[in-house]
């Protein structure tokens, strides 16, 4: 059984399943996210790696957060194989992808209300992950999270695909 917390006080129980992928249209078609482009990281606005990635040019930043700050609205974010140990602040409509169960966000992540229509998927979560009031268009899937951590969804029409572990 799954639990998750639906407003404040309010937990309801799921069985767990395999969960199905519905892809927005408006946030993850305007990537082209074929393989051989995943790979190309000269098109993404930001690239969160390790302090060796960055010295080498492979990546533009160490923190998650800097490189939410440092992209417009709207930007793409690849966070490559990797341990990004930072509570996470998504605060603007983002995309971020990252590489599997390989890339870890070892942390919170927080979507604000100001984050409506982005996307977080392909990665694992070691913490809780929180949708605040009045967010909506969300969409964290083909993520991983840790056993014995929340999903907290406080907004409306968000899509969440995790799979627990």
């Amino acid at each position: 059984m799954k639990e998750t917390e639906v407003s404040p006080g309010v937990v309801i129980q799921q069985e767990q399943q395999a969960p199905s992928t519905i892809l927005p249209a408006q946030s993850v078609f305007k990537y082209n996210l074929a393989p051989e482009v995943l790979n190309d990281l000269e098109q993404w606005d930001a690239v969160v790696g390790s302090s060796a990635q960055v010295n080498s040019g492979l990546a533009t930043h160490t923190s998650l957060n800097a490189a939410i700050a440092f992209v417009v609205s709207g930007g793409a974010i690849m966070v490559l194989r990797g341990t990004v140990t930072e509570n996470v602040i998504v605060n603007k409509e983002v995309f971020i992808q990252g590489q599997g169960r390989g890339t870890v966000i070892n942390g919170t992540v927080e979507f604000q209300n100001t984050s409506n229509y982005s996307t977080m998927q392909n990665m694992k979560l070691r913490n809780n992950l929180t949708l605040d009031s009045g967010t909506t268009g969300l969409y964290v899937i083909t993520c991983f999270q840790a056993n014995g951590f929340n999903i907290l969804d406080y907004g409306v029409d968000n899509s969440i695909d995790i799979f627990q572990e």
